[in-house]
């Protein structure tokens, strides 16, 4: 749970909206990626040591983990969400100014 919240907190001040919303729209939108990045690879890497726990214990009976990861990610998924909220945003906005420019 402290690994999780630490994620959390990270991403929420390195994304944070004086960081998002006075900068250019590119530098965010890449802000955006990369913390999206590494929220997912956090998940990615509980889920495989979850997998291979045995793996790093080969000298003693392992009790495996039995709960269910939406028990453990529902507020840390809840804040992925919302940053692909984001991220579609910034990627919106980032099309329309492309369409400004457009003259016809």
């Amino acid at each position: 749970s402290s690994g999780i919240n630490a994620e959390y907190g990270q991403a929420t001040e390195y994304l944070g909206p004086e960081e998002i919303f006075k900068g250019e729209l590119d530098e965010a939108l890449t802000k955006i990626k990369f913390a999206l990045n590494v929220l997912e690879k956090f998940k990615e890497d509980f889920e495989d040591k979850r997998t291979n726990l045995k793996e790093y214990f080969k000298d003693r009976d392992v009790v495996p983990w039995e709960f269910a990861s939406g028990l453990v990610f529902p507020r840390y998924n809840c804040f992925i969400d919302r940053v692909r909220q984001l991220q579609d945003l910034i990627e919106t906005s980032i099309e329309f100014n492309r369409l400004e420019k457009i003259e016809i």
